[in-house]
């Protein structure tokens, strides 16, 4: 039986499986050379580094039980090795530095003994080193900070034409330096990095290790906090529990893609009474992947492709290709469907867009691609969700 994507079962094989560094594997999913990246998502909740407790990215996931209000997209490589900040590290000693411009500015800026101090003498004291950020793209700012003396509200942060973002600072008077990390999406060209006060009195606070990066990719958020998915094990295998009541994580790509395009998960539904949305996209442009009654699976155009029980740990690979779409689930081939010609505009992650409705499940990983891929990098990446999901494949 033909597959829809130029493949027979007979010819399908699986050897040889996943190498030693699977996470490559799905890297080169998305290579498409010189640089450039395929158009999509790569959710792997077993990584904490790409997980974050609050939607600004302040507070990183440390352990199970605790929320998912950001999770990174890692199709696109991680941080940019590009930094945007000129001299954030201080490692030359000068005063009021040229780079941190305090011109009009009641405060006074040095860089001292490889750290930058500042010293507020009124209110809104700062000092501003100007970017190049870009509308649309997404930046992570890191940096160390402190208090050394005095009162007032110590601020580090971005300020742009049509908006601002700063990290919340320990206010509380203190020798050793705090680590402080913010994830923002610039709504304007240009900027400036502020480190300063933003309150009355006279205080003195050092900066150090300032950076701004862009990190691209496709990240997924949920702002409201009581609708944040949490990150859970079993038998050792990460997860976000959606709770089937209020919780989901969405991200909105910047253009919708055309098909053809590809979307694999590990995935397991927790209540057979609750068959609702797992996999959906927000807004008119829709790729769906969900469960109705009568344990019938659908993916995008509401095509009924797959029926089996719904509470078992499973692999799905759709691809998605108008006439010639297709499916695999567990290794195991449920045959084509026309799906219509819906472009793709995102992926919402545990619930359905409209109506609204939520899902009892839990996702282990999640890979979509913009583009049809070869029987090799379907069994590379089966392969992959197998082991992220416990999934015995045949």
């Amino acid at each position: 039986m033909n597959v829809g994507i130029g493949l027979s079962v007979s010819n399908f094989l699986r050897v040889p499986t996943v190498p030693l560094d699977p996470d490559q594997v799905i890297a080169d999913l998305f290579d498409a050379g010189g640089g450039t990246f395929y158009e999509g998502a790569w959710y792997d909740p077993s990584d904490l580094t790409t997980l974050y407790q609050d939607a600004a990215g302040t507070t990183p996931v440390t352990g199970t039980g605790q929320p998912v209000g950001l999770m990174l997209d890692k199709s696109k490589g991680g941080v940019s090795a590009t930094e945007l900040v000129t001299n954030g590290t201080f490692d030359v000693d000068e005063a009021d530095t040229s780079d941190w411009d305090t011109s009009g500015l009641a405060s006074t800026g040095e860089s001292v003994g490889g750290v930058f101090r500042v010293t507020t003498l009124v209110s809104n004291g700062r000092q501003m080193s100007s970017i190049s950020l870009v509308a649309g793209k997404t930046y992570i700012i890191t940096s160390k900070a402190r208090k050394v003396s005095g009162t007032g509200t110590a601020l580090i942060g971005v300020s742009y034409a049509s908006g601002s973002t700063f990290i919340p600072f320990p206010q509380t008077t203190s020798s050793s330096f705090v680590d402080l990390t913010q994830i923002f999406t610039a709504t304007s060209n240009g900027g400036h990095v502020v480190a300063g006060a933003s309150a009355n009195g006279n205080g003195v606070y050092e900066f150090d290790n300032i950076s701004i990066r862009e990190l691209p990719g496709n990240h997924a958020t949920q702002s409201t906090s009581t609708a944040r998915p949490t990150l859970q094990t079993s038998g050792g295998l990460y997860y976000l529990d959606f709770d089937g009541v209020d919780d989901y994580i969405t991200t909105t790509f910047t253009s919708a893609q055309a098909q053809p395009n590809t979307l694999a998960l590990g995935y397991k539904y927790d209540d057979a009474a609750q068959l609702g949305t797992l996999i959906d996209s927000p807004g008119a442009n829709r790729h769906a992947f969900y469960t109705e009654t009568g344990n019938t699976k659908y993916y995008a155009g509401l095509a009924p492709i797959i029926k089996g029980t719904t509470t078992v740990d499973e692999v799905a690979i759709v691809h998605f290709n108008t006439t010639s779409s297709s499916a695999r689930i567990n290794g195991v081939d449920y045959g084509t469907a026309n799906v219509g010609a819906n472009a793709w505009g995102g992926i919402r992650m545990g619930a359905n867009t409209t109506p609204v409705r939520w899902t009892d499940a839990r996702l282990y990983s999640l890979v979509g691609v913009n583009r049809t891929l070869t029987a090799g990098e379907i069994a590379s990446l089966e392969t992959y969700l197998a082991t992220k999901s416990g999934v015995t494949l045949p």
